[in-house]
């Protein structure tokens, strides 16, 4: 039969093809753990290539040419699927039977049936594997994109509260000196401080020009800083993550501010304080 040999033909085709797709998929994989001083190694033919933003551009590029080859091989499968069934189709037979048994065809033995019977579920079983391996693989690109944006943001957060940590503990120093400033009368205090050069000078002068950095630190960074904790929060609840690197740096993250936020507010009391003081 002419045409049943011809859609023997075009299984071979597929499953050809089919073979394309899963070497595209391993490169991909190549290109995800390739790093900058090894991309150009990893250059999938045709593609850009060139250092940590060319390994991205091909990632991406080569995505593009998977889905393609994706979407032509199942058309390619879909057609097998119409072809067959239009050729093995009989009255007595459900579309089910059709699909699983062959009718008696003239000049065709049964050994060339199962021949293109075993080609057919050996086409399916490939097909099936390497659309959920590229689904797979989108996957853990998304998860990819996903960390790289939660490292950048959690930088973001850290560095924000690192200038407000300084700006605390420049506070607490004064308002430690500040105490301590009535025993600096006594000899002893005297020579002690005399011997400090770095103590800073306890006068309203002062106290303003530390006052002044402090609230405005705490007027950029205290909105910014919650704000980028709160996407953080969100993306964590959204995604579900089991990643550990995530959860360790979200649970420090929400901790150490927590935590600045209430040495914030004493600092707030303490200083008021001592203004009064001076």
């Amino acid at each position: 039969e002419v045409q049943l040999l011809a859609i023997s033909a075009q299984i071979t085709e597929v499953c050809y093809s089919i073979s394309d797709i899963q070497t595209r998929i391993f490169e991909i994989q190549e290109l995800r753990h390739a790093s900058s001083a090894s991309s150009g190694s990893s250059k999938i033919e045709g593609l850009p290539d060139g250092g940590e933003a060319g390994t991205s551009a091909s990632i991406d590029s080569a995505l593009m040419i998977l889905d393609e080859k994706l979407e032509s091989v199942s058309a390619a499968v879909h057609a097998i699927d119409e072809s067959l069934e239009t050729l093995l189709s009989a009255p007595d037979r459900t579309p089910t039977q059709v699909q699983v048994f062959l009718p008696p065809l003239p000049g065709l033995g049964q050994g060339e049936k199962e021949l293109v019977l075993r080609k057919l579920e050996d086409m399916r079983a490939q097909w099936e594997d390497v659309s959920s391996a590229s689904e797979e693989l989108k996957e853990e690109l998304r998860e990819d994109k996903w960390l790289a944006v939660f490292r950048t943001v959690s930088a973001q957060a850290d560095d924000m509260m690192g200038s407000l940590e300084k700006a605390v503990s420049t506070c607490h120093d004064f308002i430690w000196q500040a105490g301590r400033m009535d025993d600096s009368h006594s000899p002893s205090s005297l020579s002690s401080s005399l011997l400090s050069p770095t103590r800073t000078s306890i006068n309203l002068e002062t106290f303003r020009t530390i006052l002044a950095s402090y609230e405005s630190k705490k007027k950029y960074y205290v909105p910014a800083t919650t704000k980028v904790i709160s996407v953080i929060d969100k993306g964590m609840r959204d995604r579900a993550t089991k990643n550990g690197e995530c959860l360790r740096r979200h649970a420090e993250l929400r901790l150490r501010w927590r935590n600045l936020r209430e040495r914030m507010g004493r600092i707030d009391s303490e200083m008021e304080g001592v203004r009064l003081l001076l």
